[in-house]
């Protein structure tokens, strides 16, 4: 019964790790996909690694930049929401879910994004750049 157990422990063991890889992997083809504008396959890569239930930071980030890249803006916003939900304060993530606001419409939120971007990342000339672009939008 011992040993039974020995290699079904080893059995589960070698199975977590192979899922492991198998992410890993699907997360190194989803950024490389990313990175060649192959939005569409990024997003499938992305999508199968949370399918199985494996939802991290750097997924939802890129899956969420990948929609905002196709025009998918309601999309992108869920994953950038989501992805906050790990507790990383990032003026990236600010500055691109204010983008997804701003192709919206909801200028407001966009505006408080952007904001907080450039509180995070003073030096964020992009950011900078988006908040005048509301301001431009309102005429001020």
């Amino acid at each position: 019964m011992k040993i039974k157990i020995f290699f079904l422990t080893i059995a589960l063991v070698y199975c977590n790790v192979s899922l492991y890889v198998i992410d890993e992997k699907l997360k190194a083809n989803g950024i490389t996909s990313f990175f060649k504008r192959n939005y569409t396959k990024a997003v499938d890569n992305f999508t199968e690694i949370l399918a199985q239930g494996d939802t991290t930071y750097e997924v939802l980030y890129y899956r969420g930049l990948s929609y905002l890249y196709l025009n998918d803006f309601e999309k992108a916003l869920t994953d950038f929401n989501n992805a906050f939900r790990f507790g990383k304060e990032s003026s990236d993530l600010y500055n691109n879910r204010g983008l997804a606001y701003l192709y919206i419409g909801e200028l407001k939120l966009a505006f408080d994004d952007f904001n907080k971007a450039i509180e995070l990342d003073s030096n964020f000339a992009e950011a900078y750049t988006n908040r005048a672009t509301i301001h431009i939008e309102l005429g001020e």
